[in-house]
């Protein structure tokens, strides 16, 4: 039968089309060498899906494609046939009516069912009609049905019980996995699988063993998961956890405690407080505690089911509340880089103490220092940001409070003003204002004027802040150095000074000029005279300011204008102006005429200083003729005196007799009708003889090694002065020093060559005068004196005299009594030098400290003082001792008491001088003897005896007694340990007679029972029958009529057997080096307790002790030989109970893990193993991916340990960094991450060429093209591994091969490969041709190409029929 054409269109696959592209593509393709394959697409199919046979790797087109059920082909098992040359599909005998035939001869099943599966033959008939076969199998499954979880014990206890579970129901070729909490289980140490893995089995369940747990049934084309089954697992209870984890408590509040313990079902609870049941439920309540309620609170929680119990203790403390602190410190205003310190003082002890800076808590510097305790905050250095307020908070556990805060100040140091003023030269009578300016803040500002205070006048004014100071309107005495000083609380700093002058107007000026008819060529100068000093001076012509040219000069100060030569151009009016800072006048102008000039004169004279009253004659010399002659004085015209006279011709200028007002510059002036010139002027000194000079001193007596200065004092001017020393000139030393003009001579130190005479000389040109000689004496000091007195305790009415001594002479002498000057009554005198002083008679008013003093004119000394005494006799004194019968080896203290002062005390003993024991001390006056311990030898009569200078008496006698003491008693009793209703006798037992014996009970007085008698001497007590409240310390007391003695005190324990004790840990599991404690918590007191390790009496190692009661165990560091079996045992002298054993596990911390896998670049799609290694036993192992716990996919399996992660297939998100943690109840550990890269396979490349026929000698470029990245490339030549020739080169990345020139030889066939880590692929190989460069005479087509080129064509008009026909339907 023939199948039909639609069977190619029915569209039942989305991949139909693709796979008809891809067969005509074969079908037309070039053969190749490979073995042909085929594929069942997929393998495993699900009952009622599609599966195709898909054909690889024809070498050949063939015939025709027959299909096979089996792998024997034969007629009967033929399912169909496809007749290429027909295009058409033939139906065999096992035909179905779901297969169907493709053209490159792939077989598509549909729906498939479970007798499909096995194996199936394609068979070809090739062109050359011979046959080729190759079978292919695929497997149909039929669905799976819901699996459901049984257990064989759904109520199982922790580490008691183990529970199995199976998954139903079986079928055939299924596998079994099992998840718990959505995570794949895996077999471990307490996860058990079976064979088949249908049966989990979890050994002695824990309680996260819960669930809930699923199974997950597969084949390989469907899964199924049960519904979830969750454990009800009994546990606990675990050690409960008291909340508040809080041990203080504040007093008059409520304490409410919760104890919780982890327990399936939940657990029962009691609460016992200091051994005592207090309540049983799961809260505690006790309402307005008080220090009195605390102790210790013990929860009690029991499983009724589990029939296990545990305890947890909390010590609980309740504290009265913390009062208020107070911040105490020296200054709260403190300089920059000073120091300060803040003590915080509290009336509270066992507190904490902490410090706030602004509110908030302080953040120490490394400025700042803490004492131990917190108290003080010290500060060094301070700095401006510890400005601020600061707290003190203390507290307790249960409570806190703040200081009142106090504000510390820090402040900066004041910076330097500065003075701004507008100017500092102001004219007289205007005003000016000076600005203290300063950078800094909260100042105050003080003015100083030349150095000292600024003393406001009436013209003064200062601004509200002091800042700006003033003058309205100013006067000369205004001028002077002006500074402000700024201060702060902390530092003040002056400004530098400024000079403030204040100055007048200028005057008018004048222009001197020696003539002002000059000759044209010469030279003239025009000197501006002006009688200010100060001043600017300022040239004008004709009423302009003179523009100067290069024949005029200007002297420094610009008051001399010269030209040279002078032109007629400079004719004119010349004026000059002065001026200073604060006004300006013009002179008169003067109009010069440039004309022919006549010469300089010049001035003679004999003697330019002369003497007042002498003659002097000046000569003004001239070589013109025809001239007159005029004289100046002070560039004036000279008004002549009666004592001037001229010659004839005013050549000569007499002056007879000559005065001071004489003195000073003259000229001459010579003229003629053109010009004029004047002499330089000479200097005419008429100077008054010296007055007599004399000399100042502050004392002409100095003290050897001080300073002196003498000034010598002259009315002259313009004088020298010299210094003379006993009439010679005085020669300095390096300690004379004298000031610039020599007027003050100075002297440091002063030593005894330097007393003498002492003359100044004052000289000028004319005369010279010395001073009266003065007389300076350098003296020693005085040195200090002593009194001599035969006795300074005097009788009263008694006389007395005191001398003072002193090795100096020249001296007074002066008596000073108690520190003042002696004033003399009339029972006192003195010697002709003071030196004795008598009294006669002395009384009680002359008792004091005497001092003599001598001096001399540079000095004074006193001497040490003396104390006179003068005293009356003494009175009779008597003894005061508490007790005169005083016990053997007590001590006893005897007073002697005096009305008297200033005596001395002496001990008598039976009526000889007492001679001290070491037993025997006496107060530093003698007047108390302490005898610590006496003895019997010490009894006696007892007497002191007083004494002054003057006089002594004795005490009366006083008989000390010194009596033995009783020895102390004790009590025999058969045993202090007795059981309540039993009978014991207590016997008092003492080695003295004649006493009383009395017993007591805890301290107090014995109150006797009927169940107690006392025997007829009171020694023996019986108690019968006795109780529980007979149980106490018991003493007897003996006593004589000098001292009583308690025996020590025995207790006596009626006692009740002891209950079992239990021990309390934190955890039962710890790790190697860490610490362990153990307590053995009992109900009962008055107990001993003791350790047992693993039954047998524990010896204790170095590394650990017990508390003194024994209760606790401590172990540090722990070592596994500590893991074992642990009980206390608490026992009573009735009874002893052990504990229930504890078994304390010490662990090793893990190892850090590794990861092992065999290649850490795989291929999407494939598999791949990791393997977490450890040396470690008893482990967790957990996996991370990217840093976060690994969430398994429905690929990814995990071994039974969780040790082996492998994943099936690999996909792209899979790529990523994996580590393992390990832990056990201790420690965990991470390994390093791996990176595990999963990649694409490689896709196939293709050659691209321009031409694959290349001449001979030209190029060729060959370009290998792949859609992969991160590849490498490699070319093949004919099969093998190119050998590149000189003529050949890659690209970097080896993707284009270029020949230049190409040659025969290397014609053939070219491959490229691509590949990277996981895969690599060969292009289809291109043939190159290298052909010789020849010349075709026809059209270089043979028949055999034309041939080629018609089948061809031929080929590709069938080919695009085909894809035409395939997209159209």
């Amino acid at each position: 039968m023939e199948l039909s054409s639609a069977l190619l269109h029915k569209g039942q696959l989305p991949w139909r089309g693709l796979l008809l592209a891809a067969s005509l593509l074969i079908y037309w393709s070039s053969p190749t060498t490979a073995q042909v394959i085929v594929e069942a697409v997929p393998p495993h199919v699900a009952e009622g899906a599609n599966v195709l046979l898909l054909v690889h790797n024809l070498t050949e087109t063939p015939l025709v494609f027959y299909w096979h059920k089996g792998e024997n082909p034969d007629n009967s098992n033929e399912i169909a046939r496809f007749i290429l040359s027909d295009n058409a599909n033939t139906a065999g005998p096992a035909y179905s009516g779901r297969e169907t035939i493709y053209p490159n001869g792939s077989l598509l099943f549909e729906n498939v069912t479970q007798n499909d599966t096995g194996a199936y033959t394609l068979q070809m008939v090739m062109q050359s009609f011979d046959r080729t076969k190759v079978s292919v199998q695929f497997h149909v499954h039929p669905p799976l049905p819901k699996p459901s979880i049984t257990s064989n014990n759904p109520n199982p206890m922790e580490g008691e019980d183990s529970v199995a579970f199976m998954c139903e129901p079986e079928t055939e070729n299924t596998n079994y996995l099992w998840r718990r909490n959505g995570q794949s289980l895996s077999e471990g140490d307490r996860l058990k699988l079976s064979e088949d893995n249908r049966t989990l089995t979890l050994l002695s369940v824990v309680r996260n063993d819960t669930g809930p747990y699923e199974c997950e049934t597969r084949n390989p084309v469907s899964t199924s998961r049960s519904d979830p089954f969750t454990l009800n697992i009994t546990y606990g209870p675990d050690v409960p956890i008291i909340s508040p984890s809080n041990t203080h408590f504040h007093s008059r509040r409520n304490l409410s405690l919760s104890c919780q313990a982890a327990s399936n079902p939940p657990a029962l609870y009691s609460w016992f407080v200091n051994g005592e049941l207090l309540s049983s439920p799961q809260e505690l309540f006790i309402p307005n505690i008080t220090t009195n309620d605390s102790g210790t609170y013990t929860c009690f929680v029991y499983n009724s089911v589990t029939g296990l119990n545990k305890t947890t203790v909390k010590n609980i403390t309740v504290l009265e509340p913390v009062t208020t602190p107070s911040i105490q410190v020296g200054n709260t205003t403190v300089k920059v880089l000073d120091s300060v310190s803040l003590n915080c003082s509290s009336n509270d002890t066992r507190i904490y103490i902490h410090w706030l800076f602004n509110g908030q808590s302080l953040e120490l510097t490394d400025r700042m220092k803490l004492s131990l305790d917190n108290s003080t905050l010290n500060i060094d250095p301070v700095k401006r940001e510890d400005s601020g307020e600061y707290q003190c908070e203390v507290s307790n556990p249960v409570s806190s409070e703040r200081s009142d805060s106090i504000q510390l100040d820090i402040i900066e140091p004041v910076t330097t003003p500065f003075i701004q003023v507008g100017n500092t030269t102001v004219k007289e009578l205007d005003s000016v204002s000076l600005n203290c300016s300063s950078n800094d803040t909260g100042i105050s500002i003080h003015w100083l004027f030349n150095g000292q205070s600024l003393e406001l006048t009436d013209r003064m004014k200062l601004s509200l802040n002091n800042s700006n100071l003033s003058i309205d309107p100013v006067k000369r005495e205004d001028s002077g150095k002006y500074q402000c000083e700024v201060s702060n609380p902390v530092s003040s700093e002056r400004s530098d000074s400024i000079q403030l002058d204040i100055i007048e107007p200028v005057t008018t000026p004048s222009i001197q000029v020696g003539n002002t008819t000059v000759k044209e060529l010469d030279s003239v100068s025009l000197t501006c005279s002006s009688n200010n000093t100060g001043i600017s001076i300022h040239w004008l012509f004709n009423g302009q300011s003179l523009e100067l040219t290069d024949r005029m000069e200007l002297s420094q100060n610009n008051s001399n204008l010269s030209i040279d030569p002078v032109k007629r151009e400079d004719s004119g009016k010349y004026q000059c102006e002065v001026s200073n800072p604060v006004s300006s006048e013009r002179s008169d102008s003067i109009y010069l005429a440039i004309i022919e000039p006549v010469t300089t004169p010049s001035i003679q004279v004999g003697n330019t200083t002369v003497k007042v009253l002498d003659s002097v004659s000046l000569n003004c010399s001239s070589n013109n003729t025809g001239i007159s002659i005029h004289w100046l004085f002070n560039g004036q015209s000279l008004e002549l005196t009666d004592r001037m006279k001229l010659s004839l011709d005013n050549s000569t200028l007499s002056i007879d007799p000559v005065k001071r007002e004489d003195s000073g510059e003259y000229q001459c002036e010579v003229s003629n009708p053109v010009s004029s010139e004047r002499s330089d002027s000479i200097y005419l000194a008429i100077i008054e003889p010296v007055t007599t000079p004399f000399i100042q001193v502050g004392n002409t007596t100095v003290k050897v090694l001080d300073s002196v200065s003498l000034n010598c004092s002259s009315n002259n001017t313009g004088i020298s002065i010299h210094w003379l020393f006993n009439g010679q000139s005085l020669e300095l030393t390096d300690r004379m020093k004298l000031s610039l003009d020599n007027s003050t001579l100075s002297i440091d130190p002063v030593k005894r060559e330097d007393s003498g005479e002492y003359q100044c000389e004052v000289s000028n040109p004319v005369s010279s005068e010395r001073s009266d000689s003065i007389q300076l004496d350098i003296i020693e000091p005085v040195t200090t004196p002593f009194i001599q007195v035969g006795n300074t305790t005097v009788k009263e009415l008694d006389s007395v005299s005191l001398t003072c001594s002193s090795n100096d002479t020249g001296i007074s002498i002066h008596w000073l009594f108690n520190g003042q000057s002696l004033e003399l009554t009339d029972r006192m005198k003195l010697s002709l030098d003071n030196s004795t002083l008598s009294i006669d008679p002395v009384k009680r008013e002359d008792s004091g400290e005497y001092q003599c003093e001598v001096s001399n004119p540079v000095s004074s000394e006193r001497s040490d003082s003396i104390y006179l005494a003068i005293i009356e006799p003494v009175t009779t004194p008597f003894i005061q001792v508490g007790n005169t019968t005083v016990k053997v080896l007590d001590s006893v203290s005897l007073n002697c008491s005096s009305n008297n002062t200033g005596i001395s005390i002496h001990w008598l003993f039976n009526g000889q001088s007492l001679e001290l024991t070491d037993r025997m001390k006496l107060s530093l006056d003698n007047s108390t003897l302490s005898i610590d311990p006496v003895k019997r030898e010490d009894s006696g009569e007892y007497q002191c005896e007083v004494s002054n200078p003057v006089s002594s008496e004795r005490s009366d006698s006083i008989q000390l007694d010194i009596i033995e003491p009783v020895t102390t008693p004790f009590i025999q009793v058969g045993n202090t340990t007795v059981k309540e209703l039993d009978s014991v006798s207590l016997t008092c037992s003492s080695n003295d007679t004649g006493i009383s014996i009395h017993w007591l009970f805890n301290g107090q007085s014995l109150e006797l029972t009927d169940r107690m008698k006392l025997s007829l001497d009171n020694s023996t007590l019986s108690i019968d029958p006795v109780k529980r409240e007979d149980s106490g310390e018991y003493q007897c007391e003996v006593s004589n009529p000098v001292s009583s003695e308690r025996s020590d005190s025995i207790y006596l324990a009626i006692i009740e057997p002891v209950t079992t004790p239990f021990i309390q840990v934190g955890n039962t599991t710890v790790k190697v080096l860490d610490s362990v404690s153990l307590n053995c918590s009992s109900n009962n007191t008055g107990i001993s307790i003791h350790w047992l390790f693993n039954g047998q009496s524990l010896e204790l190692t170095d590394r650990m002790k017990l508390s003194l009661d024994n209760s606790t165990l401590s172990i540090d560091p722990v070592k596994r030989e500590d893991s074992g079996e642990y009980q206390c045992e608490v026992s009573n002298p009735v009874s002893s109970e052990r504990s229930d054993s504890i078994q304390l596990d010490i662990i090793e911390p893990v190892t850090t893990p590794s990861i092992h896998v065999g290649n850490t670049t795989v291929k999407v799609l494939d598999s791949v193993s990791l393997t977490c290694s450890s040396n470690d036993t008893g482990i967790s192992i957990h996996w991370l991916f990217n840093g976060q716990n690994l969430e398994l996919t429905d690929r990814m399996n995990l071994s039974l340990d969780n040790s082996t992660l492998s994943i099936d297939p690999v996909k792209w998100e899979d790529s990523g960094e994996y580590q393992c943690e390990v832990s056990n109840p201790v420690s965990s550990e991470r390994s390093d991450s791996i990176y595990l890269a999963i990649i694409e396979p490689v896709t196939t490349p293709s050659i691209q060429i321009r031409n694959t026929t290349v001449k001979e000698l030209d190029s060729v470029s060959l370009n290998c093209s792949s859609n992969n990245t991160g590849i490498s490339i490699h070319w093949l030549f004919n099969g093998q591994s190119l050998e590149l020739t000189d003529r050949m080169k890659l690209s970097l990345n080896n993707s284009i091969l270029s020949i230049d020139p190409v040659k025969r030889a290397d014609s053939g066939e070219y491959q490229c490969e691509v590949s990277n880590p996981v895969s690599s692929k060969r292009s289809d190989p291109i043939h190159l041709t290298i052909i010789a460069d020849t010349t075709q005479g026809s059209s270089g087509l043979s028949g055999g190409a034309i041939a080629g080129i018609v089948v061809g064509s031929v080929a590709g008009v069938t080919l695009i029929a085909a894809l035409a026909y395939f997209l159209c339907f």
